[in-house]
């Protein structure tokens, strides 16, 4: 956490000091639980010990936080009233939340999830797997912050464009096509992180040949952003692209999308899965088709 930053596939992953937690919980054990896995990795952790004390802390600063840690259960004001005051806020609502729960019903789960909650954590923690998930949403959450840096930069009249076809080979063109798709679309932060999933999707599962359980295990690692772009570099790979063909008519604009790999069974990752909700990833098509 020393260095500039770590760069992944054209954004720039802030210095893990800049990285702002808020933590919530009722019961103290926890909170010292949580700095102790994560206080490493030098983010800048902030506590609260309800539901009423974390909502203050956000509605007064709601630029200040990039990820929130949120216990399901706690008196005064509950973890899903918290999470819905979130969603519905203009700022907040795209902070990712990492639900924590002592409960591992499988509804609560998928509650949680449809109402917005970007991870569940259950207790009682498991550090690798904890740290991973935050490890997770923190990249998340830095890359959105950039690609909407990078919308601002892109000309209004993209919106003009009523068919367009492009092509993409590398993980930092995916990342400026999807900033640039994205303005083409009324609002383009309410698509960006959807587009920008599915390309990525077709570069990592399609292209590059990942599985489920590769992936997993690489961003446990930290190593997937250098072991996809290392393999997309290689002869077989070098007249390979993914296609996307973007149309837009009188009351909707579509984009296709298609990689020229061997495909994957798409449809089980529709919807948000209980079994699915403490992985570090597995959520991209499912974030898509909700937004």
């Amino acid at each position: 956490t020393s260095g500039a930053g770590e760069h992944r596939g054209g954004i720039m992953i802030k210095q893990a000091e800049q990285v702002s937690i808020l933590a919530v919980d009722d019961e103290e054990y926890n909170l010292l639980i949580i700095k102790e896995f994560l206080q490493d990795d030098g983010y800048d952790i902030t506590t609260a010990g309800d539901g009423e004390e974390a909502w203050t802390l956000l509605e007064a600063s709601p630029d200040k936080f990039d990820i929130v840690l949120l216990d399901r259960m706690m008196p005064k004001m509950g973890g899903m009233e918290v999470l819905e005051k979130i969603k519905e806020h203009d700022s907040l609502q795209y902070v990712p939340t990492i639900m924590q729960t002592a409960s591992a019903k499988n509804e609560e789960i998928i509650e949680g999830i449809e109402a917005g909650a970007y991870y569940y954590i259950t207790k009682p923690y498991e550090e690798d797997m904890f740290r991973s998930v935050v490890r997770a949403a923190v990249v998340d959450r830095m890359r959105f912050k950039s690609l909407l840096e990078t919308i601002e930069e892109y000309p209004s009249t993209i919106s003009l464009l009523e068919r367009g076809q492009f092509h993409f080979s590398t993980i930092d063109e995916c990342y400026a096509l999807a900033s640039l798709i994205s303005c083409a679309f009324p609002s383009p932060i309410d698509v960006v992180t959807g587009l920008t999933e599915l390309m990525l999707n077709a570069l990592e599962f399609g292209h590059a040949g990942l599985s489920y359980e590769d992936k997993t295990a690489l961003i446990n690692e930290q190593k997937l952003h250098e072991y996809v772009s290392a393999k997309l570099e290689q002869a077989e790979y070098k007249d390979k692209s993914v296609r996307v063909i973007l149309n837009r008519t009188d009351t909707e604009v579509v984009v296709s999308i298609e990689d020229q790999g061997n495909g994957f069974d798409w449809q089980k990752y529709i919807t948000f899965s209980a079994d699915r909700a403490t992985d570090n990833h597995g959520r991209g098509i499912a974030t898509a088709n909700l937004m």
